[in-house]
């Protein structure tokens, strides 16, 4: 019995139930900026796995943003293909250069699947910096979707220069009249966006910030099903064993001879 005798096949479906969670990670020139050291680009993958990983269950995708929004993977439970995907989302990679939010967010609203409007949260990893604007949009059609955005501003007020793409190491991004142009966190329109959809704001120090708060409130979401898996195992089989084990105790204590007192001899 203690080995566990397993035979014949028997198949299981184990449902799962969480949350979708969609993560928008901003990939523009800006997040270059090393006002988190070592960028703030490595500090937002860095953020994502943390939060991945903290997030068991739940159903993940990832979309990367700067002018375009491009769908790196669709949702999942697979959380391994979110890590594998962070390492290819690098500032200026797109075709498309600039800041654009609003249609990555666009994006991101259709990963969620159309039959029900609840158990549907998004990310959005940013220093704030939008050149195209249609926050305000945005967050219009996230309300009406049920969708609740949790905006982490990543960066610092003070800002830092840009390493120029393609350059040396100490050569900066400068302006038409030649100064440097110094990145700044613009979280403004992070905490609007937050605010309209129910979410919260949370301005990143540096990689070991501390999101409990937001992994809480995903915690308090209500869930839903997702499609279950069918598990095929062999069946234990260790209640056979222990069963003739117990008729043999028995048996021995039924049969066997009763010791009697003796008297001692002289």
């Amino acid at each position: 019995g203690l080995a566990q005798p397993r035979w014949g096949e028997v198949t299981e479906r184990v449902e799962r139930e969480g949350v979708d969670v969609v993560f928008v990670v901003d990939s523009s020139l800006s997040m270059s900026a090393n006002d988190l050291p070592p960028s703030r680009m490595f500090v937002a993958q860095a953020l994502v796995r943390a939060l991945v990983q903290q997030l068991p269950g739940h159903r993940v995708a990832l979309v990367q943003a700067e002018g375009e929004g491009v769908v790196m993977a669709p949702l999942t439970i697979d959380s391994g293909v979110i890590d594998l995907l962070l390492d290819t989302v690098a500032p200026g990679t797109l075709p498309t250069p600039g800041t654009g939010l609003a249609h990555a967010l666009d994006l991101a609203i259709d990963l969620f699947p159309q039959e029900s409007d609840k158990h549907r949260v998004m990310l959005l990893l940013s220093d704030g910096e939008d050149h195209e604007g249609g926050l305000e949009e945005s967050a219009r059609k996230l309300r009406e979707s049920g969708v609740v955005v949790h905006t982490l501003g990543v960066g610092t007020r003070q800002g830092s220069p840009l390493p120029l793409p393609g350059g040396s190491e100490n050569e900066l991004k400068r302006d038409r009249e030649g100064r440097v142009v110094v990145s700044k966190l613009e979280d403004e329109g992070l905490l609007e966006l937050a605010r309209a959809t129910g979410g919260t704001y949370r301005q990143i120090d540096d990689a070991g910030t501390d999101l409990a708060p937001v992994i809480a409130e995903i915690d308090l979401m209500e869930t839903r099903a997702f499609e279950g898996d069918v598990l095929s195992t062999q069946e234990d089989r260790f209640q056979w064993p222990l069963a003739v084990a117990v008729l043999a105790l028995a048996l021995f204590l039924g049969i066997a001879p009763v010791p009697t007192s003796r008297e001692p001899t002289a």
